[in-house]
């Protein structure tokens, strides 16, 4: 399972509440972040878990492994996301944003898309983020994607996600992208796993 909490800025300090199992106690706990450079503390209270998270690197969506032991004995683990914000003024895109763009680029034809290549848009969409974070490069973005779907990101890594989309739907579509297309999606998506990968796996072209 993953939780996805509210993003934060890098000088926030912000506080958390996780509640492994709604209605049962919390006996016992372990926190850690497994990506990113935040600092958590976390203290029990009652049936809740209450996380406070301080600093992070810009752009960088924080993933915290969570444990709790509960007072029947039951154990409950989870994986929380938690992106970090380069700037409170960061656009907060959404999934139809994305899946608009990038079909206006391979079959711009004046109109504006159906609903049928929207959807087919942010099926797309959602494979490549779930193929990217099984990679390592997790952006943080709840899935599946749909039109609502905010992504909190900095501009060049919603730049990295447009471009690809690119590539992914020229090939639904048996659509040439063009040369530099390819270029700015082979460089967006090394320029965000070299970002949010761990260092012994930086320096690994991935294409």
């Amino acid at each position: 399972m993953a939780l996805h909490w509210l993003p934060k800025a890098p000088s926030d300090v912000r506080e958390y509440t996780w509640i492994p199992k709604a209605g049962e106690s919390v006996s016992s706990k372990t926190l850690t972040v497994a990506t990113g450079s935040a600092t958590i503390t976390s203290a029990i209270e009652g049936e809740g878990v209450v996380v406070t998270v301080t600093g992070g690197a810009s752009d960088v969506t924080q993933v915290i492994a969570a444990s709790a032991v509960l007072g029947n004995g039951e154990t409950i683990t989870e994986t929380i996301y938690l992106p970090v914000r380069t700037t409170p003024n960061d656009q907060a895109y959404t999934g139809q944003d994305f899946a608009s763009f990038a079909l206006r680029k391979v079959i711009g034809n004046g109109n504006d898309p159906t609903g049928a290549e929207l959807d087919d848009a942010l099926e797309r969409l959602s494979h490549m983020l779930a193929a990217w974070a099984g990679q390592g490069a997790n952006l943080g973005v709840v899935l599946p994607v749909l039109g609502p779907t905010v992504f909190y990101v900095s501009d060049a890594f919603a730049s990295a996600i447009k471009s690809n989309l690119i590539l992914e739907l020229a090939g639904l579509y048996d659509a040439e992208p063009s040369p530099r297309d390819i270029v700015n999606a082979q460089r967006g998506l090394q320029q965000i796993k070299s970002a949010l990968l761990s260092k012994e796996r930086e320096g690994v072209a991935y294409y």
